[in-house]
């Protein structure tokens, strides 16, 4: 039999709790041989003399130095827990905690974890950030650039409205279904945000067909890329109605400065195809709600200027 479970606690300098079950070394001498009970009996006795001769012993010094033993332990008091956390290595929120040796360090210590949690700052607070105009320096909605990319694309919305307007007011609603429906899509990214000089500047002379015809969003992705391209050259070689087909032929020949002047009411010639265009003296007070009266204040100043604008860079 393995008398090992008898061993003295290390810290305690005193036999280990295991070995004061009386039960448990009962239990084992039940089940041991007949040949080890002998000796098993007077390992019990043995260990009953000696334990009570010790634990008199530091009992007397217990009463005699307070609670302490001779060791120094206190028994009435505990002192320290040793224990373990268990850390999910996998984790982006725990982080390893080590102990600081001083309230500066904890302070030190404290900033770093924090930052580590907030993580970089995201995009959109890094714009809020510069649309507040916190830095003067800042790229943001109100830079050159910015502004002349929102013209284009306001009056390149309203100007695909009002197509998909007339396409349907000419064709009385009967316009079909699904991918054979006669409706224009919106334009991928690259046309309507590429916004550098020479691009302006030729841009501002593009028909609405050429704009018009180019690659449709991925967004559509049931549609072929060439979807406007294919349903302009249908609508301007239209067959069965010549009227429509004039109509059509004339209003896509119309360019975007064209449609700008318009929108902004400063060119006195009318357009007999633009009639039904939005013009912007008739959604102003729907664009403050939208951009704020300071934004669209320097917006119209843009709209109102953009040739200009385009052709002195």
């Amino acid at each position: 039999m393995n008398l090992q479970f008898l061993n003295n606690d290390k810290i305690n300098k005193c036999p280990s709790i295991f070995s004061l079950n009386k039960d448990i070394l009962k239990e084992n001498m039940d089940s041991s041989s007949e040949e080890e009970i002998p000796t098993l009996k007077r390992f019990e006795n043995n260990f009953n003399i000696n334990f009570d001769t010790e634990w008199k012993t530091n009992l007397n010094e217990t009463q005699n130095n307070g609670t302490k033993n001779k060791t120094g332990f206190d028994y009435n008091e505990i002192t320290r827990f040793n224990f373990f956390i268990i850390i999910d290595k996998h984790s982006e929120n725990i982080k390893e905690i080590k102990p600081l040796k001083n309230e500066r360090n904890q302070k030190i210590n404290k900033e770093i974890t924090e930052t580590k949690k907030r993580g970089r700052k995201r995009k959109r607070e890094d714009n809020d950030h510069n649309e507040k105009g916190d830095d003067n320096n800042s790229h943001n909605k109100f830079s050159d650039d910015n502004l002349r990319k929102k013209c284009k694309n306001m009056v390149l919305k309203y100007a695909l409205e009002f197509i998909n307007k007339k396409i349907k007011e000419k064709y009385k609603d009967n316009i079909g279904h699904g991918k054979f429906k006669k409706e224009l899509k919106l334009l991928e990214q690259g046309k309507r945000q590429k916004s550098n000089v020479n691009f302006d500047k030729s841009f501002l002379k593009l028909s609405l067909k050429e704009i018009f015809s180019g690659d449709i969003s991925a967004r559509f992705n049931n549609f072929p890329k060439t979807y406007n391209k294919t349903l302009i050259d249908s609508l301007i070689n239209d067959k069965d109605d010549e009227e429509r087909k004039q109509y059509f032929n004339k209003l896509f020949n119309i360019t975007f400065i064209d449609c700008l002047k318009y929108f902004i009411e400063i060119d006195e010639s009318f357009i007999n195809e633009l009639d039904g265009f939005k013009k912007i003296s008739s959604i102003k007070e729907d664009l403050i709600k939208v951009y704020g009266k300071d934004y669209l204040k320097i917006l119209i100043h843009y709209l109102q200027n953009l040739e200009e604008i385009i052709n002195n860079k």
